[in-house]
Protein backbone atom coordinates (compact mmCIF):
# COMPACT_ATOMS: atom_id res chain seq x y z
CA UNK A 1 0.00 0.00 0.00
CA UNK A 2 1.32 3.62 -1.10
CA UNK A 3 -0.49 6.99 -0.42
CA UNK A 4 0.02 10.54 -1.22
CA UNK A 5 -1.70 14.01 -1.56
CA UNK A 6 -1.51 17.36 -2.92
CA UNK A 7 -3.66 20.95 -3.30
CA UNK A 8 -3.31 23.48 -5.10
CA UNK A 9 -4.89 27.16 -4.94
CA UNK A 10 -7.68 28.17 -7.27
CA UNK A 11 -8.24 30.50 -9.13
CA UNK A 12 -10.44 32.83 -7.16
CA UNK A 13 -8.11 32.63 -3.72
CA UNK A 14 -5.10 34.28 -2.79
CA UNK A 15 -4.41 31.49 -0.81
CA UNK A 16 -5.03 27.47 -0.27
CA UNK A 17 -7.59 26.99 2.42
CA UNK A 18 -7.42 23.37 1.53
CA UNK A 19 -4.79 20.66 2.82
CA UNK A 20 -4.24 17.03 2.37
CA UNK A 21 -2.00 14.38 3.83
CA UNK A 22 -1.52 11.31 3.32
CA UNK A 23 0.92 8.39 5.01
CA UNK A 24 1.47 5.58 7.54
CA UNK A 25 1.79 5.13 10.85
CA UNK A 26 2.03 1.85 13.72
CA UNK A 27 -1.02 0.87 15.51
CA UNK A 28 -1.28 -1.53 18.00
CA UNK A 29 1.83 -3.40 16.47
CA UNK A 30 0.24 -3.34 12.64
CA UNK A 31 1.26 -0.77 10.05
CA UNK A 32 -1.74 1.70 9.27
CA UNK A 33 -2.49 3.99 6.38
CA UNK A 34 -4.30 6.60 5.62
CA UNK A 35 -5.30 9.64 3.65
CA UNK A 36 -7.00 12.79 4.61
CA UNK A 37 -8.05 16.23 4.00
CA UNK A 38 -9.63 19.29 5.06
CA UNK A 39 -11.12 22.42 2.79
CA UNK A 40 -11.62 25.49 4.69
CA UNK A 41 -14.49 27.89 4.88
CA UNK A 42 -13.48 30.98 2.80
CA UNK A 43 -15.82 33.22 5.21
CA UNK A 44 -14.30 32.10 8.29
CA UNK A 45 -10.85 33.52 9.54
CA UNK A 46 -7.67 31.69 8.62
CA UNK A 47 -9.44 28.73 7.61
CA UNK A 48 -5.81 27.84 5.90
CA UNK A 49 -3.86 27.72 9.25
CA UNK A 50 -7.10 25.72 10.77
CA UNK A 51 -7.40 23.03 8.02
CA UNK A 52 -3.90 22.53 9.31
CA UNK A 53 -4.41 22.17 12.51
CA UNK A 54 -7.00 20.06 12.12
CA UNK A 55 -5.39 17.35 10.02
CA UNK A 56 -2.48 17.02 12.23
CA UNK A 57 -4.62 16.32 15.48
CA UNK A 58 -6.74 14.09 13.65
CA UNK A 59 -3.60 12.30 11.80
CA UNK A 60 -2.80 11.82 15.79
CA UNK A 61 -6.00 10.60 16.49
CA UNK A 62 -6.36 7.90 13.49
CA UNK A 63 -2.47 6.84 14.62
CA UNK A 64 -4.53 4.81 17.92
CA UNK A 65 -7.13 2.90 15.63
CA UNK A 66 -7.48 0.63 12.51
CA UNK A 67 -10.46 2.60 11.15
CA UNK A 68 -11.92 5.79 11.19
CA UNK A 69 -15.52 7.41 12.79
CA UNK A 70 -16.80 10.19 13.46
CA UNK A 71 -15.10 10.10 17.12
CA UNK A 72 -11.96 10.71 15.60
CA UNK A 73 -13.02 13.80 14.21
CA UNK A 74 -14.60 15.09 17.20
CA UNK A 75 -10.96 14.65 19.60
CA UNK A 76 -8.79 16.45 16.86
CA UNK A 77 -11.67 19.25 17.10
CA UNK A 78 -11.24 19.48 20.78
CA UNK A 79 -7.37 19.21 20.14
CA UNK A 80 -7.55 22.04 17.07
CA UNK A 81 -9.21 24.19 19.58
CA UNK A 82 -6.47 23.96 22.28
CA UNK A 83 -4.13 24.63 19.79
CA UNK A 84 -5.54 27.91 18.24
CA UNK A 85 -6.42 28.99 21.35
CA UNK A 86 -2.63 28.75 22.54
CA UNK A 87 -1.98 30.80 18.58
CA UNK A 88 -4.40 33.60 19.75
CA UNK A 89 -6.80 32.29 16.72
CA UNK A 90 -10.34 32.31 16.28
CA UNK A 91 -11.78 29.53 17.17
CA UNK A 92 -13.99 29.54 13.75
CA UNK A 93 -10.68 29.14 11.94
CA UNK A 94 -11.43 25.43 12.53
CA UNK A 95 -14.58 25.96 10.21
CA UNK A 96 -13.83 22.95 7.10
CA UNK A 97 -14.99 20.01 5.89
CA UNK A 98 -13.14 16.79 6.82
CA UNK A 99 -12.58 13.69 4.46
CA UNK A 100 -10.58 10.69 6.14
CA UNK A 101 -9.79 7.08 5.48
CA UNK A 102 -7.53 4.12 6.93
CA UNK A 103 -6.84 0.86 7.47
CA UNK A 104 -4.29 -1.83 8.75
CA UNK A 105 -1.90 -3.07 6.03
CA UNK A 106 -3.44 -6.96 6.74
CA UNK A 107 -7.25 -5.42 6.45
CA UNK A 108 -9.45 -6.58 3.64
CA UNK A 109 -11.38 -3.53 3.60
CA UNK A 110 -10.80 0.15 3.43
CA UNK A 111 -12.92 2.52 5.13
CA UNK A 112 -13.23 6.83 4.47
CA UNK A 113 -15.69 8.95 6.77
CA UNK A 114 -16.56 12.30 5.68
CA UNK A 115 -18.18 15.19 6.24
CA UNK A 116 -19.28 18.31 4.57
CA UNK A 117 -18.84 18.45 0.93
CA UNK A 118 -16.47 16.68 -1.37
CA UNK A 119 -16.32 13.45 -3.37
CA UNK A 120 -14.58 10.16 -2.46
CA UNK A 121 -13.63 7.82 -5.78
CA UNK A 122 -13.20 4.49 -6.02
CA UNK A 123 -11.25 2.77 -8.64
CA UNK A 124 -12.22 -0.74 -9.21
CA UNK A 125 -9.83 -3.54 -11.10
CA UNK A 126 -11.44 -3.58 -14.07
CA UNK A 127 -11.13 -0.05 -14.69
CA UNK A 128 -14.79 1.43 -13.63
CA UNK A 129 -14.36 4.48 -11.08
CA UNK A 130 -17.33 5.36 -8.80
CA UNK A 131 -17.58 8.69 -7.08
CA UNK A 132 -19.57 9.58 -4.23
CA UNK A 133 -20.31 13.24 -4.46
CA UNK A 134 -21.60 15.24 -1.83
CA UNK A 135 -22.83 18.54 -2.34
CA UNK A 136 -25.15 21.55 -0.73
CA UNK A 137 -27.80 23.23 -2.65
CA UNK A 138 -26.29 26.91 -1.10
CA UNK A 139 -22.53 25.72 -0.75
CA UNK A 140 -22.92 25.79 2.28
CA UNK A 141 -21.44 22.68 4.18
CA UNK A 142 -22.46 21.37 7.47
CA UNK A 143 -18.63 21.90 9.17
CA UNK A 144 -17.95 19.68 12.24
CA UNK A 145 -16.79 22.57 14.26
CA UNK A 146 -20.31 24.04 14.40
CA UNK A 147 -21.42 21.13 16.78
CA UNK A 148 -19.05 22.32 19.22
CA UNK A 149 -20.87 25.71 19.82
CA UNK A 150 -24.81 25.88 19.82
CA UNK A 151 -25.83 28.96 19.03
CA UNK A 152 -23.71 29.00 15.77
CA UNK A 153 -25.14 25.27 15.06
CA UNK A 154 -28.89 26.75 15.66
CA UNK A 155 -28.18 29.74 13.27
CA UNK A 156 -27.08 27.61 10.76
CA UNK A 157 -30.05 25.38 10.72
CA UNK A 158 -31.94 28.07 10.98
CA UNK A 159 -30.31 29.31 7.68
CA UNK A 160 -31.05 25.91 6.10
CA UNK A 161 -34.50 26.03 6.51
CA UNK A 162 -34.79 29.59 5.46
CA UNK A 163 -32.92 28.98 2.26
CA UNK A 164 -33.36 25.27 1.49
CA UNK A 165 -29.83 24.86 1.78
CA UNK A 166 -29.64 20.88 0.93
CA UNK A 167 -27.57 18.41 1.00
CA UNK A 168 -27.45 15.65 -1.66
CA UNK A 169 -25.17 12.59 -2.59
CA UNK A 170 -25.18 11.71 -5.97
CA UNK A 171 -23.07 8.21 -7.00
CA UNK A 172 -21.67 8.21 -10.84
CA UNK A 173 -19.60 5.06 -12.50
CA UNK A 174 -17.46 6.32 -14.84
CA UNK A 175 -17.15 2.96 -17.08
CA UNK A 176 -14.05 1.97 -19.04
CA UNK A 177 -15.47 2.81 -22.60
CA UNK A 178 -15.39 6.35 -21.30
CA UNK A 179 -19.20 7.37 -20.95
CA UNK A 180 -20.64 8.86 -17.35
CA UNK A 181 -23.61 7.01 -15.35
CA UNK A 182 -24.76 9.54 -12.85
CA UNK A 183 -27.75 7.90 -10.53
CA UNK A 184 -30.47 10.08 -9.10
CA UNK A 185 -29.29 12.01 -6.43
CA UNK A 186 -30.46 11.56 -2.96
CA UNK A 187 -30.85 13.60 0.28
CA UNK A 188 -27.93 12.99 2.99
CA UNK A 189 -29.98 12.87 6.60
CA UNK A 190 -26.71 13.01 8.66
CA UNK A 191 -23.08 15.12 8.84
CA UNK A 192 -21.31 12.20 8.45
CA UNK A 193 -21.08 9.93 5.44
CA UNK A 194 -18.84 6.75 5.10
CA UNK A 195 -17.68 4.61 2.03
CA UNK A 196 -16.26 1.15 3.12
CA UNK A 197 -14.72 -1.14 -0.08
CA UNK A 198 -12.78 -4.52 -0.72
CA UNK A 199 -9.47 -4.57 -1.35
CA UNK A 200 -9.87 -7.19 -3.68
CA UNK A 201 -12.30 -5.84 -5.80
CA UNK A 202 -10.44 -1.80 -6.02
CA UNK A 203 -7.17 -0.81 -6.48
CA UNK A 204 -7.32 2.78 -5.67
CA UNK A 205 -9.30 4.89 -3.21
CA UNK A 206 -9.20 8.78 -3.38
CA UNK A 207 -10.77 11.41 -1.57
CA UNK A 208 -11.71 15.04 -3.18
CA UNK A 209 -12.13 18.54 -1.56
CA UNK A 210 -15.23 20.47 -3.61
CA UNK A 211 -12.95 22.17 -5.76
CA UNK A 212 -13.37 19.82 -8.36
CA UNK A 213 -16.78 21.56 -9.19
CA UNK A 214 -15.18 24.66 -10.33
CA UNK A 215 -13.59 23.40 -13.78
CA UNK A 216 -14.97 25.67 -16.56
CA UNK A 217 -16.80 23.20 -18.93
CA UNK A 218 -15.54 19.94 -16.97
CA UNK A 219 -18.52 18.36 -14.41
CA UNK A 220 -16.95 17.09 -11.17
CA UNK A 221 -17.11 13.88 -12.83
CA UNK A 222 -15.57 14.32 -15.86
CA UNK A 223 -12.18 15.93 -13.61
CA UNK A 224 -12.03 12.84 -11.27
CA UNK A 225 -11.67 10.63 -13.98
CA UNK A 226 -8.54 12.44 -15.17
CA UNK A 227 -7.22 12.80 -11.87
CA UNK A 228 -7.76 9.00 -11.59
CA UNK A 229 -5.70 7.94 -14.88
CA UNK A 230 -2.96 7.24 -13.24
CA UNK A 231 0.08 5.87 -15.12
CA UNK A 232 2.02 4.29 -12.07
CA UNK A 233 1.69 4.89 -8.68
CA UNK A 234 5.45 5.35 -6.96
CA UNK A 235 6.45 7.76 -5.13
CA UNK A 236 4.22 11.19 -5.50
CA UNK A 237 1.89 9.75 -7.65
CA UNK A 238 -0.97 11.95 -6.83
CA UNK A 239 1.46 15.34 -7.16
CA UNK A 240 2.52 14.11 -10.81
CA UNK A 241 -1.06 13.27 -12.02
CA UNK A 242 -2.61 16.71 -10.62
CA UNK A 243 0.13 18.63 -11.84
CA UNK A 244 0.13 16.87 -15.30
CA UNK A 245 -3.68 17.30 -15.57
CA UNK A 246 -4.00 20.82 -14.61
CA UNK A 247 -1.27 21.72 -17.61
CA UNK A 248 -3.05 20.27 -20.10
CA UNK A 249 -6.80 20.34 -18.94
CA UNK A 250 -6.62 24.10 -20.81
CA UNK A 251 -9.45 25.37 -18.32
CA UNK A 252 -9.56 27.44 -15.08
CA UNK A 253 -11.00 26.26 -11.57
CA UNK A 254 -12.43 28.71 -9.03
CA UNK A 255 -11.79 26.78 -6.20
CA UNK A 256 -8.59 25.24 -4.07
CA UNK A 257 -8.83 21.73 -4.99
CA UNK A 258 -6.64 19.05 -2.46
CA UNK A 259 -6.59 15.12 -3.64
CA UNK A 260 -5.20 12.20 -1.33
CA UNK A 261 -5.39 8.97 -2.51
CA UNK A 262 -4.13 5.43 -1.52
CA UNK A 263 -2.64 2.32 -3.61
CA UNK A 264 -4.13 -0.77 -2.25
CA UNK A 265 -1.69 -3.61 -3.08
Amino acid sequence: MHSDAYFVTGKTHHLCEDYALAGSTICKGSVCHHIMLADGCSTSPHTDVGARLVLHCLKRCVEKVFYPDESQAKTALVMAQTAAETLGLNPQCLDCTILYGSSPENSSVFSVHFAGDGGVAVRYRDGTISLYLIEYSESAPEYPNYLVDRDRYEAYRRFCAERGNLRKKTKFNMWPNGTITDYNSIPSMTMWNSVTVSKTECDIVAVFSDGINTFHGMTAAEVVRELMAFKNVKGEFVKRRMKRFLKTCDTDFDDDVSMAAIWLD
